[in-house]
């Protein structure tokens, strides 16, 4: 046994001694035996050092400091991957799929059935999936100079959104420094990164691709379409169908998860929620794909085509109304008329003869002022969008924290971090839980006011220069010809944002302007392709 002992120290001394391999042999002049001993040696006991104290912090101390262990193995991770190599090809494919299946996995997957750990945040499919867009992302960026020069390309398309979004990520993690406790909130803003910062960008890239927008759109409708037949029977089983079979590992002990599984009434009416934490997010994904529906509806060349989306569009308000959530009614009716507007106005504009195109000219506005009037005199229409009667506890709360909130922001305009709004504002619900019921609040709260303005002002942006776009392109390319569904899509979410707080479509909203990016990119290249030749000079 002494033997082999002897044995395995001499060869551990023979490897330590051993000079590693040159790099740029010309350029690097050889190590000395001792210098690799005591390298070897140092870099070896750092490891072993490292483990045990890593060990020993996760073992003695509070969970919290989990965060500040995890930053230079993150730093690390970004350092090997900054310098890999340039190749010819990068998993540009891989990143396109997964990028779809996070949006798969937003719709379909209850965000609540996950795993939790004592003082992490939850381990759910849908932070794993946006962990690997981001680190594909990160591989595309650093090995292929194509990629980083195609998605750069597109970038400069509109600077306005891509200095936004660098400004909106600076103030997240600026906001940890001022937080309470200090770095709080480094797991949520380094989730909102993968999650939200990550699915912008690779928008950009997987949308300029052709075919891309118009598969975005068939997939919104048809998850739509799956998640109706769900509601449909949740609304007879008058509870969430899986509430009594989740697994142990995927249920979360947590007060606002068990709210999320309770079966929750209105006016004697069941909320359906179907995947969604809430009947509210619900409702809201309804309003985003509503522009999608109409726009089939309003480009279909046969009539019984044109008669099916209608239909098809018709109960999608009808499935609105059964989760008896008024903003996702207001967003559908925002969307629409917004989209009807541009639409009549374009084709008046390319044909101003086109006497359908004047009467809905004249028409539109009349219909406005009907519906406006059935808002503000029609009792039942009323309560279904500007609120009263049942609602009128909600609204009364939500005016109740907007005249908290000026002496709040005044004293930090700088924001409380990610999710420290509410805390700050202190206001409580009857039941006793911390709320805010406006993203308007919850942006400025814990994002300061410039980050309020860049997070609303990309929104606005995009929507403006989508209708630009839906104003000069002529149909030749089937993707651009939803810029103005997309631009629905988000002014029914600026429209719910302004009395929703929750950012369970938070993703969407970041790969739609990823998608505006890349449509924007796209129709100027195009307006590029078509512009005249320039005289040649003599």
């Amino acid at each position: 046994m002494l033997r082999a002992l002897k044995g395995g120290i001499a060869n551990y001394l023979a490897f330590l001694m051993k000079p590693a391999p040159a790099v740029l042999g010309p350029f690097r002049a050889p190590v000395a035996p001792h210098r690799a001993l005591v390298r070897k040696t140092l870099f070896l006991a750092a490891c072993a050092f490292a483990g045990i104290f890593y060990g020993f912090v996760f073992t003695v101390f509070p969970p919290f400091f989990v965060i500040v262990l995890s930053i230079p193995i993150l730093v690390l991770m970004l350092v090997v991957i900054w310098s890999l190599p340039d190749q010819k090809t990068a998993p540009t494919r891989l990143l396109t799929w997964l990028l779809f299946f996070l949006l798969i996995v937003t719709v379909l997957w209850p965000n609540y059935l996950a795993i939790a750990l004592p003082g992490m945040p939850w381990i759910s499919v849908r932070r794993v999936v946006g962990a690997m867009v981001g680190i594909v992302l990160l591989l595309c960026l650093s090995v292929s100079s194509d990629f980083r020069g195609r998605l750069k390309e597109a970038l400069t398309a509109t600077p306005f959104l891509y200095y936004g979004m660098v400004g909106f990520v600076i103030i997240q993690f600026a906001t940890l420094f001022w937080s309470d406790p200090l770095f709080s909130s480094f797991f949520p803003v380094l989730d909102h990164q993968f999650v939200w910062t990550a699915a912008f960008f690779a928008s950009v890239w997987v949308f300029q691709q052709p075919g891309r927008v118009r598969l975005y759109a068939a997939l919104m409708v048809g998850m739509t379409v799956f998640l109706g037949l769900m509601a449909i029977a949740e609304y007879r089983n008058q509870a969430i169908l899986w509430v009594n079979h989740i697994p142990s590992f995927l249920r979360v002990g947590d007060e606002a998860v068990e709210r999320m599984l309770t079966s929750n009434f209105r006016d004697g009416r069941y909320r359906i929620t179907t995947t969604f934490g809430m009947s509210l997010t619900f409702s809201e994904f309804l309003a985003m794909v509503s522009p999608f529906v109409l726009h089939r509806a309003m480009n279909a060349k046969h009539v019984f085509s044109i008669a099916f989306w209608v239909i098809a569009d018709i109960l999608l308000l009808v499935l609105t109304y059964m989760t008896t959530s008024r903003l996702g009614v207001v967003g559908w009716i925002a969307a629409h008329c917004f989209y009807l507007m541009v639409w009549t106005f374009r084709r008046w504009r390319q044909n101003p003869s086109d006497l359908f195109a004047v009467a809905l000219v004249v028409a539109l506005p009349a219909a406005g002022a009907m519906v406006l009037i059935g808002v503000t005199s029609v009792d039942a229409i009323s309560k279904r969008t500007i609120g009263g009667g049942s609602t009128g506890l909600s609204d009364t709360g939500r005016k109740e924290q907007f005249r908290m909130a000026p002496p709040v922001i005044a004293r930090n305009p700088l924001g409380y971090s990610s999710g420290k709004g509410g805390p700050a504002l202190g206001y409580r619900a009857p039941g006793g839980q911390l709320t805010v019921d406006s993203y308007v609040l919850s942006a400025v709260l814990d994002y300061g006011v410039i980050g309020f303005i860049i997070f609303f002002g990309m929104m606005i942006g995009m929507i403006f220069g989508l209708s630009k776009v839906t104003l000069e392109e002529d149909g030749s390319d089937p993707d651009i010809h939803l810029a103005l569904a997309v631009a629905g899509s988000l002014v029914a979410f600026l429209t719910t944002k302004l009395v929703l707080s929750q950012e369970d479509n938070h993703i969407l909203y970041f790969v739609l302007l990823g998608m505006a990016c890349a449509i924007l990119a796209r129709h100027r290249q195009a307006m590029a392709g078509r512009a005249p030749a320039l005289p040649a000079v003599a």
